[in-house]
Protein backbone atom coordinates (compact mmCIF):
# COMPACT_ATOMS: atom_id res chain seq x y z
CA UNK A 1 0.00 0.00 0.00
CA UNK A 2 2.83 2.41 0.84
CA UNK A 3 4.49 1.77 -2.53
CA UNK A 4 1.18 2.43 -4.30
CA UNK A 5 0.77 5.68 -2.34
CA UNK A 6 4.30 6.80 -3.25
CA UNK A 7 3.60 6.03 -6.92
CA UNK A 8 0.35 8.02 -6.84
CA UNK A 9 1.91 10.97 -5.02
CA UNK A 10 4.76 11.15 -7.53
CA UNK A 11 2.19 11.17 -10.36
CA UNK A 12 -0.20 13.69 -8.76
CA UNK A 13 -2.73 10.93 -8.23
CA UNK A 14 -2.88 9.91 -11.88
CA UNK A 15 -2.69 6.22 -12.59
CA UNK A 16 -1.18 4.46 -15.55
CA UNK A 17 -2.55 1.01 -14.76
CA UNK A 18 -0.16 -0.79 -17.12
CA UNK A 19 2.85 0.94 -15.57
CA UNK A 20 1.62 0.35 -12.03
CA UNK A 21 0.99 -3.35 -12.73
CA UNK A 22 4.50 -3.66 -14.18
CA UNK A 23 6.15 -1.87 -11.25
CA UNK A 24 4.24 -3.75 -8.56
CA UNK A 25 4.03 -7.13 -10.34
CA UNK A 26 0.34 -7.44 -9.47
CA UNK A 27 -2.85 -7.28 -11.50
CA UNK A 28 -5.05 -4.21 -11.49
CA UNK A 29 -7.72 -6.12 -9.56
CA UNK A 30 -5.29 -7.16 -6.83
CA UNK A 31 -3.91 -3.61 -6.55
CA UNK A 32 -7.49 -2.35 -6.23
CA UNK A 33 -8.13 -4.83 -3.40
CA UNK A 34 -4.99 -3.68 -1.56
CA UNK A 35 -6.05 -0.02 -1.77
CA UNK A 36 -9.64 -0.84 -0.82
CA UNK A 37 -8.48 -2.77 2.26
CA UNK A 38 -6.26 0.07 3.49
CA UNK A 39 -8.25 3.15 2.46
CA UNK A 40 -11.82 2.04 1.85
CA UNK A 41 -11.57 3.50 -1.66
CA UNK A 42 -10.93 2.14 -5.12
CA UNK A 43 -7.56 2.82 -6.70
CA UNK A 44 -9.10 5.49 -8.90
CA UNK A 45 -10.87 7.18 -5.97
CA UNK A 46 -7.66 7.09 -3.92
CA UNK A 47 -5.69 8.62 -6.80
CA UNK A 48 -8.30 11.36 -7.17
CA UNK A 49 -8.11 12.08 -3.44
CA UNK A 50 -4.33 12.51 -3.65
CA UNK A 51 -4.71 14.78 -6.68
CA UNK A 52 -7.31 16.98 -5.01
CA UNK A 53 -5.18 17.25 -1.88
CA UNK A 54 -2.31 18.46 -4.08
CA UNK A 55 -4.69 20.97 -5.68
CA UNK A 56 -5.78 22.34 -2.30
CA UNK A 57 -2.14 22.64 -1.22
CA UNK A 58 -1.28 24.59 -4.38
CA UNK A 59 -4.36 26.79 -4.01
CA UNK A 60 -3.53 27.59 -0.38
CA UNK A 61 0.24 27.96 -0.63
CA UNK A 62 1.03 29.36 -4.06
CA UNK A 63 -0.01 32.22 -6.29
CA UNK A 64 -0.30 29.97 -9.34
CA UNK A 65 -3.43 30.54 -11.36
CA UNK A 66 -6.12 27.91 -11.26
CA UNK A 67 -5.41 27.19 -14.93
CA UNK A 68 -1.72 26.59 -14.09
CA UNK A 69 -2.67 24.26 -11.24
CA UNK A 70 -5.05 22.31 -13.48
CA UNK A 71 -2.30 21.98 -16.07
CA UNK A 72 0.31 21.00 -13.46
CA UNK A 73 -2.01 18.26 -12.22
CA UNK A 74 -2.35 16.98 -15.82
CA UNK A 75 -6.05 17.60 -16.23
CA UNK A 76 -7.01 18.23 -19.83
CA UNK A 77 -10.67 18.92 -19.10
CA UNK A 78 -11.09 22.01 -16.93
CA UNK A 79 -14.83 21.39 -16.49
CA UNK A 80 -14.21 17.89 -15.16
CA UNK A 81 -11.65 19.21 -12.67
CA UNK A 82 -14.10 21.85 -11.42
CA UNK A 83 -16.85 19.23 -11.09
CA UNK A 84 -14.80 16.77 -9.01
CA UNK A 85 -13.34 19.59 -6.93
CA UNK A 86 -16.82 20.93 -6.18
CA UNK A 87 -18.13 17.45 -5.35
CA UNK A 88 -15.34 16.98 -2.79
CA UNK A 89 -15.18 20.45 -1.20
CA UNK A 90 -18.60 21.97 -2.03
CA UNK A 91 -16.93 25.10 -3.40
CA UNK A 92 -15.05 26.11 -6.51
CA UNK A 93 -11.24 26.23 -6.53
CA UNK A 94 -11.39 30.04 -6.43
CA UNK A 95 -13.71 29.98 -3.41
CA UNK A 96 -11.41 27.46 -1.73
CA UNK A 97 -8.40 29.69 -2.37
CA UNK A 98 -10.14 32.77 -0.99
CA UNK A 99 -11.18 30.90 2.13
CA UNK A 100 -7.91 29.04 2.77
CA UNK A 101 -5.12 31.17 1.32
CA UNK A 102 -2.20 31.44 3.70
CA UNK A 103 -1.35 35.13 4.00
CA UNK A 104 2.31 36.01 4.30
Amino acid sequence: FNRITIYLESNNGHIDFDELQTIMHYTKDYLNRIVKRHSGMTLTEYGQKICLEKATDLLSNTDKSIAQIIQELNYTNRTYFYRIFYQKYEMTPAEYRNKNKIRK
